[in-house]
């Protein structure tokens, strides 16, 4: 990454950036739900951007955690 770009250029970048492991960063790039904001361009290059993986993380954050308050009031009725 170049410093103050913002951009993250390959897996272990984005995956340092998450402090997760590469391997995870893929899963979750394939996650149907709430798929991690990555453009692959067809050569096995990938890349994001800081500010997407933290929009990212805030919505997927806010959609777990209301999926569980919704379950949380299914088990009590």
């Amino acid at each position: 990454m170049k410093e103050g770009s913002g951009i993250l250029w390959g897996w272990k970048e984005i995956a340092d950036y998450l402090r997760i492991g590469e391997d995870k960063a893929r899963l979750l790039a394939d996650d149907n739900t709430f798929p991690l904001p990555v453009f692959r361009n067809g050569r096995g290059q990938v890349q994001s951007t800081k500010a997407a993986l933290r929009e990212w993380g805030y919505k997927r954050a806010l959609a777990l955690t209301s999926k569980g308050a919704n379950h949380d009031q299914e088990a009590s009725a």
